[in-house]
């Protein structure tokens, strides 16, 4: 009988995030905290994407919010993994370029109501404290997995 095992992303991901950790694959492994979303990005999306490979495929327990003050110290220090998926930008003045929020067939509802304007000006939404706590956590031996474009907050802080 022949049997050709496949791998797909989600397996190695799986077999490189236990390997990572020191743990054996399955339902007890430490749990992540993840910061998702912003004004670009819908945190629903990512929750999804994350869930159904790395909770799902990878048997990972994650606590998902979009709720920046909770990037603390303290907080982090109840978890093993941080998974950052969001910009590390801020946009107050609006984008500075149009192709951020060009028109869809079907218009998005928000509430409050998303702004569409161009401006110049463009801000880190991490503290200072918060990059040295993540900083200090890491080097006590937590994990980061910052995805899409993280790096421009380490830029910051």
């Amino acid at each position: 009988m022949s049997f050709e095992r496949r791998i797909t992303r989600r397996s190695l991901l799986g077999s490189i995030g236990c390997a990572g950790l020191g743990l054996a694959a399955g339902p007890t492994w430490s749990t992540a905290f993840a910061l998702c979303g912003d004004e670009s990005h819908n945190s629903d999306y990512i929750r999804s994407a994350l869930t159904s490979t790395l909770v799902q495929d990878a048997g990972l327990s994650i606590d998902f919010t979009d709720e920046e003050k909770l990037l603390t110290y303290d907080h982090l220090s109840h978890y093993k993994i941080l998974i950052m998926f969001r910009d590390g930008l801020r946009f107050p003045n609006g984008y500075w370029h149009q192709v951020y929020w060009n028109e869809r067939k079907n218009n998005v509802v928000s509430v409050p109501p998303i702004q569409k304007k161009i401006g110049e000006g463009r801000v880190g939404w991490m503290t200072a404290e918060q990059g040295k706590g993540i900083r200090k956590w890491v080097e006590e031996g937590g994990s980061l997995w910052a995805f899409h474009n993280n790096s421009q907050a380490s830029l910051m802080n």
